[in-house]
């Protein structure tokens, strides 16, 4: 009776180890610009971390974490200000250069790691609100990372975020280099047209009311 009870918990331990099984991002080819990952994404249960806590992060096994359900956004709601999360990219693709984009419309802050096969762990700079545009690494006003991949290879990439004031959610979306700094070329020539316009109606403005 001993034995059957031994056994039925090895395998309800086994069975609970089995269920959280985080499927890697893969990269592919003809992956479309704004790529969102929140499915593939491992969201850390406790909430009494900081932004220094990557170490208890990396080393926390599969049951510290569930995995996000939603394909929109990755929620932590009002009342969890800061918090981890990871997910696995696969480069599938002739590709090295992939910009990991978080929306700024609901962080305050992003802190993110990559982790390579041999352990290798790369800390990016610590980005938010209290950067103006011009410090960014990217000219954009969302919070843009450049992660290089080796064809084949697989990272773990660890996400920190912070919100100190509304809803906290993080949208996190991965695309090629090219085509993120495409379509922020477009950007700028359309904020700086637009400046150019209000700068030539104000002239003329200012003319005619002058005559």
């Amino acid at each position: 009776m001993r034995k059957r009870y031994l056994l039925q918990l090895l395998f309800i331990a086994f069975y609970a180890n089995a269920v959280f099984s985080q499927p890697a991002f893969e990269l592919g080819n003809i992956s479309a610009a704004g790529v969102p990952v929140h499915q593939y994404t491992a969201v850390y249960k406790e909430h009494n971390v900081t932004i220094n806590d990557i170490e208890k992060i990396k080393a926390a096994p599969d049951s510290c974490f569930y995995l996000n359900q939603s394909i929109q956004e990755i929620n932590y709601g009002f009342y969890r200000p800061f918090s981890w999360c990871k997910f696995i990219l696969k480069n599938n693709s002739d590709f090295t250069d992939w910009i990991i984009k978080i929306h700024q419309g609901k962080v305050d802050s992003v802190q993110l790691y990559v982790q390579r096969s041999n352990g290798e762990l790369t800390k990016y700079k610590l980005i938010g609100r209290f950067e103006s545009l011009k410090n960014k690494s990217f000219f954009s006003a969302d919070y843009a990372n450049l992660v290089s991949l080796a064809p084949n290879e697989k990272v773990t990439c660890y996400l920190y975020t912070s919100r100190k004031f509304s809803r906290h959610a993080a949208i996190i979306t991965i695309e090629k280099e090219q085509d993120f700094n495409g379509y922020n070329k477009l950007f700028n020539i359309g904020i700086w047209a637009l400046f150019g316009i209000i700068f030539l109606v104000s002239c003329i403005g200012f003319v005619l009311n002058f005559f």
